[in-house]
């Protein structure tokens, strides 16, 4: 084997680790959340799953001005552009269209049974169409790839320059969906009466390739996590309403009295305009705000 080939396989499975890790299994350098999100999903009622295509793309694209939805479109695209373009480099037997097409398809069905059956995710029919269309847009840089080494062979360094092309795509890609905190979400675990990302389910408008930010509709009203518990001393003992539906992690409630979180939780509407506080399981009340109070909320 050439130095080159070893070089370039050596790049697809560093790649490979860091989808594993980063989009998979969504690692955030915290074992207690990846107990915790197994926990949630594993909740009697809990949904983690959706079958139905463009059910939760049409949210996210109806969205798609708001931060959280266009990152999730892109996260769940971007990270898949390597897989297209590194493949066919590494090995030159899945070069053709249909090896890359259905062994990406193949990829891609493990990935969702596997965060399906483990409950660190959901199975998203929309992430697999989403996934799939990196891996073709990955294919595409490819074959511009090889015509630019085609070109470049004869030169000297022709074929350092293709590696180089290659390693630094490859880095770009992650580097695009992890830059930026372009949300609203304000310093939690810095600030007194905050909690760590994602008081509610763990999920967060800053998760790779994952879920809505936890929501829930009341009279028509889209409330987000704010990521603050409540420390309310005289609580009025009579809730306001209960969350009595649930839908996908991946959508935005549009049903009274429904969340992407769970139900059956009780809610009171918070002492700030615009905000709702709700009961979670432990025992504390998280606090949720329409989009424009989210924006500038702190306790």
């Amino acid at each position: 084997m050439r130095k080159q080939d070893k070089i370039l396989k050596i790049i697809w499975w560093v790649y490979i680790a860091l989808l594993l890790v980063f989009v998979v299994v969504k690692f955030k350098g915290s074992f207690y959340e990846l107990t915790d999100r197994i926990s949630t999903y594993s909740m009697q009622g809990s949904i983690n799953y959706n079958l139905i295509p463009f059910r939760s793309m049409s949210t996210q694209i109806k969205y798609i001005t708001q931060w959280w939805a266009l990152k999730n479109l892109l996260g769940n695209i971007i990270p898949f552009i390597p897989f297209g373009f590194l493949l066919p480099i590494a090995y030159k037997k899945f070069s053709s269209t249909i090896s890359v097409f259905f062994t990406g398809l193949a990829s891609i069905l493990l990935i969702e049974i596997f965060q399906f059956l483990t409950k660190l995710g959901t199975f998203d029919v929309d992430d697999i169409i989403l996934n799939m269309i990196g891996i073709v847009c990955g294919y595409l840089m490819f074959l511009v790839i090889k015509r630019f080494c085609v070109r470049e062979k004869g030169r000297r360094g022709g074929m350092k320059k293709c590696i180089m092309l290659v390693f630094i795509l490859a880095v770009g890609m992650f580097s695009i969906v992890g830059c930026g905190d372009k949300t609203a979400k304000s310093n939690a675990s810095d600030a007194d009466g905050a909690v760590t990302d994602a008081a509610i389910d763990n999920t967060d408008m800053d998760k790779i390739g994952g879920d809505i930010c936890p929501c829930v509709m009341v009279n028509g009203v889209v409330y987000y996590d704010t990521g603050y518990k409540s420390f309310l001393d005289d609580r009025c003992e009579d809730m306001d309403g209960q969350i009595t539906s649930e839908c996908s992690g991946s959508e935005v409630p549009t049903e009274d009295n429904q969340s992407n979180f769970g139900k059956g939780y009780n809610y009171q509407y918070g002492s700030v305009e615009g905000t709702i506080e709700v009961q979670m399981t432990d025992g504390n009340w998280y606090v949720l705000a329409t989009e424009e109070v989210k924006a500038n909320y702190k306790p």
